[in-house]
């Protein structure tokens, strides 16, 4: 298996769901360098990572691994899976601000 059927697939897959590198990171909980990394070849994702890439990305594991020439190419997400997408980012964001007020209120309470 070559870093670079994996390294071109992953890159092909996250633009074609219409992430950033940076998007994905977030997603996948690791920095967007190791993203970067994966997507030029100069590392590949653990086994747990590659599954968790597939997964958020859409596409079979086993085309990940360059294992399925039939899905050489993932298809454009459609309007209802971007607003999906999108809403669900919305209500991470929202999570993530309700758990920074929290704080904010704990914080100050001990103040």
């Amino acid at each position: 298996m070559k870093n670079t059927q994996i390294s071109e697939r992953i890159a092909s897959a996250r633009a074609t769901k219409g992430y950033s590198t940076a998007q994905l990171a977030q997603r996948m909980g690791v920095k967007k360098s190791t993203v970067e990394n994966w997507e030029k070849g100069r590392s590949i994702p653990r086994a747990n990572r590659l599954n968790t890439v597939a997964g958020i990305l859409n596409v079979p594991l086993a085309w990940l691994l360059g294992g399925s020439d039939a899905l050489d190419k993932p298809s454009a997400p459609d309007d209802a899976t971007l607003l999906t997408q999108k809403l669900n980012l919305v209500d991470t964001k929202f999570k993530e601000l309700g758990a920074l007020i929290a704080e904010v209120r704990t914080i100050s309470e001990r103040l």
